[in-house]
C-alpha cells in the first residue's frame, strides 16, 4: 500500500493505493487498452485499463531517458512519468507481476516475475506524480472504489465461487443439484401461498 499526497488547492489529500493483486480482492478488473499508448489509463466501473507493454532487459534505462528528458525540457508533457508512477505503485511483488501478465497487460521478456517486480519498483523511487497529471485522478477514483465493502464482498464470493465450485467438475455439478433443489423448494412454496389465498374455482 502506497501513499499518494494530492494537492488540492491549500491542503492536501492522502489516497492510500493497494498492489494490483490487493485491488483485484477488491474487485477491480485489469483489463488492457485499446491501444498501447501510455496515456491510454483508464478506471470506469471497476474495471482499470492500461496499455500492454513488453518489459525486457532495455526496458529500465529507456523509462529513465524518456523521464528524464521530460524533467528537462518544457512543454514535454509527463506521460511517461505518470505511467511509472502509477506501474511503480500497484506493483509491488512478483505476484502483481503475474496478474498484470495474465491480465495481457505485461509481457514478460525479462525473465523472472520478480526482476520485472524489481525494475518497476526501483524506477518508483524516483519518479512521483506531477500535481496536473491525469493519473492522480485515477488513483483517487481507484481508492474511492477500493473502500467500498460492497465491492470486497462481491470480490470474495467471486473467488471462493471459483476456488470452491469450479475448480472441480463433480463438485460444480454438486453445486448445481443443490441451487436446482433450492430453487424447485422456493418454487412449490409460492406455489403452496398462492393456493392458498387464490384457491381454485370450482
Amino acid at each position: 500500500m502506497v501513499q499518494v499526497f494530492i494537492p488540492r488547492f491549500r491542503y492536501e489529500v492522502t489516497y492510500m493505493i493497494h498492489s494490483a493483486e490487493k485491488l483485484h480482492e477488491y474487485g477491480i478488473e485489469f483489463q488492457p487498452s485499446n491501444s498501447k499508448g501510455l496515456t491510454d489509463i483508464s478506471f470506469n466501473r471497476g474495471k482499470l485499463k492500461l496499455p500492454s507493454i513488453t518489459v525486457d532487459g532495455n526496458s529500465e534505462i529507456t523509462f529513465l531517458n524518456m523521464i528524464a528528458f521530460e524533467r528537462v525540457h518544457v512543454g514535454a508533457g509527463n506521460e511517461v512519468t505518470s505511467y511509472v508512477s502509477l506501474m511503480g505503485t500497484i506493483i509491488r511483488s512478483a505476484k502483481d507481476v503475474n496478474l498484470l501478465i495474465t491480465s495481457n497487460i505485461i509481457v514478460n521478456a525479462l525473465g523472472s516475475e520478480k526482476s520485472v517486480a524489481d525494475l518497476f519498483e526501483g524506477i518508483f523511487r524516483e519518479v512521483k506524480p506531477d500535481p496536473g497529471s491525469d493519473v492522480l485522478e485515477i488513483f483517487e477514483e481507484v481508492h474511492a472504489y477500493s473502500k467500498r465493502k460492497w465491492n470486497v464482498w462481491l470480490a470474495n464470493l467471486k473467488d471462493n465461487m471459483v476456488n470452491n465450485y469450479f475448480k472441480n467438475p463433480w463438485t460444480f455439478l454438486t453445486f448445481l443439484a443443490a441451487t436446482f433443489v433450492i430453487l424447485l423448494a422456493v418454487a412449490q412454496t409460492i406455489y403452496t401461498i398462492l393456493s392458498y389465498y387464490k384457491p381454485e374455482k370450482k
